[in-house]
This record gives C-alpha cells, structure tokens and sequence, in this order.
C-alpha cells in the first residue's frame, strides 16, 4: 500500500495487509515496529455497515498528540467512487494499542 504513483508496492492485490500499516521506526538503529495493520483498521471498519469491503486502503494524514502519547490518522480507500468511498477517522496510542474509530465532524486535523 503506498501513495506513490508507479512506487513499488509489495502489496498488490492485498486491500487490506497484516504486514503493513503504521510503523515505529528508531532512526538510530534502524529497529522498526508494526504498530497497527491495514487488517487491523479493516477489522474496525467492518462494524461500519456502509464501508465496502473491495476498497483498498491507504493511510492518511497521520499526527502525534504534541505529548506523543497519541496517533490520530484517517483510514481512506475507493476514492474515485464517492458513494462508496472510505474516509474514516482512527486513534490509537503511541504504542499501537487502543485503536478505535472516532467520530470525524470535518476541517483538517492539527
């Protein structure tokens, strides 16, 4: 899953991967983490009744709480099929635990 036009993506054919999504990364070292998955955020969209389960999904406008203890970001997909696009909003802690769904009522996040 990537937002690059012609980029390699190691998961074609996969709309919703268990081996990508949000990753902690330590510049330093190198040493990286799977904080959550796009299977983990289509889980949490299937209780959505609306959300069609062909869309591919990608991650969007991801941020930190400014005391880093928090990632908000949107769970997007099929945006070319307005009716059946996918454009929710997701929290979850720095650790990569308490993913949830959360209300979105509009603007740009900051």
């Amino acid at each position: 899953v990537t937002g690059y036009p012609d980029t390699y993506d190691w998961t074609v054919g996969d709309r919703a991967p268990g081996n990508d999504g949000i990753w902690k990364v330590d510049i330093k070292s190198g040493e990286k983490e799977l904080l959550t998955s796009f299977q983990d955020i289509s889980k949490l969209l299937e209780e959505v009744k609306d959300i069609p389960q062909r869309a591919n999904l990608y991650i969007n406008h991801a941020l930190s709480s400014r005391d880093c203890t928090r990632i908000y970001f949107f769970g997007r997909g099929n945006f070319r099929e307005k009716e059946q696009a996918v454009n929710e909003a997701f929290t979850m802690k720095s650790d990569g635990s308490d993913l949830k769904r959360v209300n979105y009522i509009g603007g740009h996040p900051e």
